[in-house]
């Protein structure tokens, strides 16, 4: 996924930690929106967090999933990020 910074993921359902672990080996990733992604729990927020050093945006409305200590540890990675809750 070289290259890749801007990936609109809203409502897709199916979209679980798994892809999400995949996704934050795209170094360039900028921009993410996972809006209604309600698979997605702590453990893909925590590796996006981890490897996506140019995170500016991220998405995160109605992922119920998501507990503030992993939104905690985005922001503290990624102190430039807007997180949109």
């Amino acid at each position: 996924c070289r290259g890749l910074e801007v990936l609109n993921l809203s409502c897709c359902d199916k979209i679980t930690d798994a892809a999400i672990t995949q996704l934050a080996k795209c170094a360039d990733l900028r921009s993410l929106n996972l809006y209604s992604c309600k698979q997605i729990t702590d453990a893909g927020i925590k590796e996006l967090a981890s490897k996506c050093k140019k995170l500016t945006h991220l998405d995160l409305f109605w992922c119920e999933g998501i507990k503030e200590e992993a939104i905690e540890q985005l922001m503290k990675n990624n102190p430039e990020c807007r997180i949109d809750r």
